[in-house]
């Protein structure tokens, strides 16, 4: 049970980080409504999509790299750390000369996108790090800190200052630097960099396993972030703002699936190829769906009057995309636990096919169905590519034996998420819409056991771990 508490107490320690960073992105939300139209959320949400995108493409993956190889026993930490810094250092010269080369051709917030790439592939790097080499609550802390420094900067920026666009991305960059001086002066991080330790053959090593992902991080993009593009371009900048701020009501799922895939990444790596690893791997995967549906539903059963109350007028109108955005969030977060399995073997090949052919559905259907239903279209076509992303992972490692699943509990999870989405779209009545949700979660944790063994070692694990620190 040992590999158990280790995942639930890692998990809990980034659930502090990760719960932090979410209140204040929530109590933020209601300022971006009102300082910011729908179309100017909508831009500053396409820059930040755009590095996201670019990021990984840019450095050639090497965060992930930087990750993995730390996690390796026999690999000196220092010499991946530093190979990593002076590799980012070299791609951050350029983009830093090519920023200031663009900007003189006049293209909007091209320096803001040139130094949001640097400071945000440093910050993941450095935090990655720490994370593989121990730092958990160091990394989970650095999170809020990030949060709370933007959090301020933001409300300075915004209604102190008046700055719309440049106020938020300037925030965005003075979190990102706090969050590394923290993470500087609490952990080695930085004592761990020199220039002699970085080695060529480690780097050659190094991008041979983060090359493979770069495809498969585009073809990742095109199914989980896309859509947002495809809306601004068919639709406008003010549907793509309306899209961007609802999707952060079920981005609360995203965090709690962040806490674990965090957590998980490293369990996957210390236990795949052991004796029992099928049954772990499987044991984990139902905990896993458990939880997320059962959050699901309890963020429908809210998610009207909290639009509502948090939001201006010009954005309540999104409040019908939440179910869709969420059944697409718990597919997608399938997909994120199975692709861990490919990461943990360095199969990185073989996770970009499943990922390309559910970017090619994607996209297409994004297309096709925009035209047809809207904003709506996106989403649907979101919900389908990372169904089949799941269908077809999962085949492959059931071929592997590295999991089985409960097939009749999966689709009891679904049929209770189909009827509280109902609904809560088409039941006008508030309080028969909550009890409707009340009954699903009631339903849920009388028939479902892992639920409820879960829940308990998640209580147990997390009392014993707060007692220690």
């Amino acid at each position: 049970m040992n590999k158990y508490k280790r995942l639930l107490g890692n998990s809990a320690i980034f659930a502090v980080g990760s719960i932090g960073i979410k209140v204040v992105q929530l109590i933020l939300v209601p300022m971006y409504t009102y300082c910011l139209t729908t179309s100017q959320f909508g831009k500053v949400d396409f820059i930040n999509n755009l590095v996201s995108i670019l990021a990984p493409i840019v450095y050639v993956g090497i965060t992930q790299s930087v990750f993995r190889f730390a996690l390796d026993e026999e690999i000196d930490k220092q010499k991946v750390f530093s190979t990593g810094i002076i590799f980012f250092a070299g791609v951050s010269m350029i983009i830093a000369i090519l920023g200031i080369f663009l900007e003189r051709l006049s293209i909007d917030y091209i320096w803001y996108i040139s130094l949001l790439l640097i400071f945000t592939t440093l910050n993941e790097m450095t935090l990655d790090y720490i994370r593989a080499i121990g730092y958990i609550r160091e990394y989970a802390i650095a999170g809020i800190v990030y949060a709370s420094s933007m959090g301020v900067a933001n409300v300075i920026l915004l209604t102190c200052l008046h700055l719309k666009i440049q106020g938020y991305l300037n925030a965005i960059l003075i979190g990102q630097l706090v969050s590394m001086g923290y993470v500087f002066i609490v952990t080695p991080a930085i004592r761990h960099i020199h220039i002699h330790k970085f080695r060529y053959k480690l780097l050659k090593d190094m991008c041979i396993y983060s090359l493979p992902l770069i495809p498969n991080i585009f073809s990742w993009w095109i199914n989980s972030a896309s859509d947002r593009f495809f809306i601004l371009l068919m639709l406008g900048s003010s549907s793509a703002g309306v899209y961007a701020i609802i999707n952060k009501f079920p981005t609360v799922i995203v965090s709690v699936m962040e806490v674990f895939s965090r957590s998980w990444q490293m369990s996957a790596v210390e236990e795949y190829g052991s004796k029992d690893d099928k049954v772990f791997i499987s044991n984990v995967f139902e905990y896993m769906i458990s939880i997320l549906f059962v959050c699901s539903v309890m963020l429908l059963s809210v998610i009207k009057p909290a639009v509502k109350i948090l939001l201006s007028p010009a954005y309540y109108k999104g409040w019908m995309l939440v179910p869709y955005m969420l059944l697409a969030i718990n597919y997608s977060s399938v997909a994120n636990f199975l692709g861990s399995l490919y990461t943990a073997s360095k199969k990185t090949k073989e996770v970009f096919y499943s990922t390309f052919l559910g970017a090619i559905i994607n996209v297409v259907f994004t297309i096709i169905l925009i035209k047809v239903i809207g904003i709506y279209g996106a989403i649907v076509a979101n919900i389908m590519s990372f169904l089949v992303i799941d269908i077809y992972r999962y085949i492959q490692m059931y071929n592997l034996n590295k999991i089985k699943i409960n097939y009749i509990k999966l689709l009891m999870l679904n049929g209770l998420f189909i009827v509280a989405s109902l609904s809560t779209l088409l039941i006008k009545n508030y309080i028969e819409r909550f009890a409707i949700c009340i009954v699903c979660i009631i339903f849920q944790v009388l028939f479902d056991n892992d639920l409820f063994r879960s829940l308990k070692n998640i209580y147990t694990v997390t009392k014993r771990r707060i007692k220690r620190d």
